[in-house]
């Protein structure tokens, strides 16, 4: 029968054997010759590498102990606590200025978009009152009817270093030139436009040459003969007659 290595009290053993045990630690244990781990190989590895263990941690445990020397734990938490919160609110906030920048620039472009349709307006008020004001000029001065001859003059304003001009364009939009190779001008586009079969006709007729209505003075006081063609023209219809009224004259039709 093999020994027991430890025993409660020895009368768990034969007599004979009881001076086998010792007593150590309240219980008695069998005494051996030599190491324990000569008896017994595996277990001597074992403490060998729990005892190595043991060492690794508790090194750990002094360094980690001295980082901490002098550190209040729950401070630390709470600190660690608030810069989570804080990288939160960092976050939040960040994404609270995106939409408020984005809205700023929304309205911002809104804002822009409507001054700059309110100076549109402005300019093309500005442009179309500095074309009437130079053609009324110039048809005034060929006594012609500015009613008539303003919306077919075919003049715009462009921009020139910095500077309005008026220029006389053609029905492909190419701005025209006079013989001398220059812009047309205003005046010379009137001058044009008086000579001409149709538009002729909205000028004061300055004699039997004239190409408007026609100015006679023969007979029973001034007249202003138009022919038939002509009478059929409201527009120069009425022109003829403003023309006649102002010169304390007649309007006649003629073959």
């Amino acid at each position: 029968m093999a020994l027991k290595t430890k025993i409660a009290k020895l009368e768990d053993v034969a007599e004979p054997l009881r001076e086998q045990y010792e007593a150590k630690d309240g219980v008695f244990v069998l005494k051996v010759d030599g190491d324990a781990g000569d008896l017994f190989p595996g277990l001597s590895e074992s403490q060998k590498a729990l005892l190595a263990e043991k060492k690794t941690l508790a090194d750990k445990l002094k360094t980690l102990e001295g980082q901490l020397t002098g550190v209040d734990l729950e401070k630390a938490k709470k600190a660690l606590a608030d810069l989570d919160k804080a990288e939160e609110d960092k976050a939040k906030q960040k994404g609270d200025w995106d939409n408020w920048k984005a809205q700023m620039q929304a309205k911002h472009d809104e804002e822009k978009a409507a001054l700059t349709g309110r100076l549109t307006d402005a300019e093309t008020a500005l442009e179309s009152e500095l074309i009437t004001a130079r053609a009324t000029s110039a048809i005034a001065e060929a006594k012609g009817v500015p009613a008539l001859l303003l919306p077919h003059v075919g003049a715009k304003v462009v921009n020139e270093n910095g500077k309005r001009e008026v220029r006389v364009f053609d029905a492909n939009g190419q701005t025209r030139y006079g013989k001398d190779g220059k812009p047309l001008t205003i005046a010379e586009r009137i001058a044009e436009m008086k000579s001409d079969q149709v538009f002729g006709r909205a000028f004061e007729a300055s004699g039997a040459g004239g190409s408007g209505a026609q100015n006679n003075t023969s007979g029973g006081g001034n007249t202003f003969t138009l022919s038939r063609a002509q009478a059929k023209d409201p527009a120069a219809y009425r022109a003829a007659k403003e023309q006649a009224a102002k010169a304390g004259a007649t309007v006649t039709i003629s073959d």
